[in-house]
């Protein structure tokens, strides 16, 4: 019996083993998260609004073309979400407190942002948490490549449905009105 117990502690805790490097899925170089919100508190979905005019385009695409521009405080709904990254990808050196998820040598990339300093990870088709030692101690280390100067910066898509113009895709989120969890206006409506 004891024995049967301490097998099972043993395995329950046994580290990962190193992984084939299956990198994510990519278009153009570009990981495409639909339906992501990174950031702490996003609630990019129901209504929202922006206080000044912002563009409006045909997809969700650096070759995306302009079909118009939102006015000011128009209130649109949220259909869908996409964040476009290209990933950064990085090696495994020790695995530290996160020995049961990554493995010494696994081949990660950072997919998108979690916030407060977290990140998330993709290794070989699982995802997990992530963050630099200053944010949280004990996380694995991670040797990162050297990002190009010329690697694309990350896009946050959202498309929205209009009532009285085109529908599209939205980029700019500068002046945006109820898209956070926190600190809601009392005119914005209640989150989904």
């Amino acid at each position: 019996m004891l024995l049967s117990l301490l097998a099972t502690l043993l395995l329950a805790s046994t580290p990962a083993k190193p992984v084939a490097d299956i990198p994510p899925p990519m278009t153009n170089g570009v990981f495409i998260d639909k339906g992501a919100c990174p950031g702490e508190a996003c609630a990019l979905s129901g209504k929202l609004k922006w206080t000044q005019p912002v563009a409006v385009y045909d997809r969700p695409s650096s070759k995306a073309r302009k079909i118009g521009a939102l006015r000011a405080n128009e209130w649109v709904e949220v259909v869908a979400r996409e964040f476009h990254m290209a990933p950064t990808r990085g090696v495994v050196r020790e695995p530290n407190g996160q020995a049961e998820q990554l493995a010494r040598g696994d081949v990660v990339y950072i997919i998108g942002y979690q916030g407060e300093g977290w990140v998330e990870l993709w290794r070989s088709g699982q995802r997990l948490s992530w963050a630099e030692p200053d944010i949280e101690a004990n996380l694995a280390e991670i040797d990162w490549d050297t990002v190009s100067k010329t690697q694309p910066e990350p896009v946050m898509w959202v498309k929205v449905r209009r009532t009285k113009a085109a529908s599209g895709w939205v980029r700019d989120f500068t002046n945006v009105r109820c898209g956070g969890q926190m600190d809601r206006d009392p005119d914005c409506p209640p989150l989904n």
